[in-house]
C-alpha cells in the first residue's frame, strides 16, 4: 500500500488490487457472499472501492479503461409530448397587438362578471 500526504487517499498498485480481487472471489466461492464486507475489514479499504474494482476486473481492458459516452436517446417507440405554455411570445405585429388588446379586454370584463357573482355568492354565506 502507497501512501499519499495530503486530500487523497492511498493508492494500490495492480498487484495489490488483484490480491484483493483474488481474496474477495475465493471468500464469496467458499461462502456464497461477503467478500466485499470481508476484504474491506482486512485491507482497509472501502466497500464501494472495492466493488468498483470488482467491476472494473470483469470487463476487457479495453472496455475499462474507455470512458462513458454519451447517454443514448430515447426509445424510437416513445414520443415526448410537447409542452405548451401561455407565455409564448407573439409576433411583434400591430395586428397582433390589437388582437391582444381586445381579448385582454374581454377577459377583464369576464373576470369583472365573475367578480360580481362571486360577491354576491359570498353574501349568500
Amino acid at each position: 500500500m502507497v501512501k499519499v500526504k495530503g486530500a487523497q487517499g492511498k493508492r494500490y498498485s495492480p498487484s495489490q488490487k488483484a490480491e484483493i480481487i483474488k481474496f474477495i472471489k475465493e471468500f464469496n466461492a467458499k461462502n456464497k457472499r461477503g467478500g466485499l464486507k470481508a476484504a474491506g475489514d482486512k485491507y482497509g479499504v472501502t466497500v464501494v472501492t472495492l466493488s468498483a474494482w470488482m467491476k472494473k476486473a470483469g470487463k476487457p481492458a479495453a472496455k475499462a479503461a474507455a470512458k462513458p459516452g454519451p447517454k443514448p436517446k430515447a426509445k424510437a417507440g416513445r414520443k415526448r409530448k410537447k409542452r405548451t405554455t401561455a407565455t409564448k411570445a407573439a409576433p411583434a405585429t400591430a395586428a397582433s397587438v390589437d388582437a391582444a388588446l381586445k381579448r385582454m379586454t374581454e377577459i377583464r370584463k369576464e373576470i369583472a362578471v365573475l367578480e360580481k357573482e362571486f360577491s354576491g355568492l359570498k353574501k349568500k354565506l
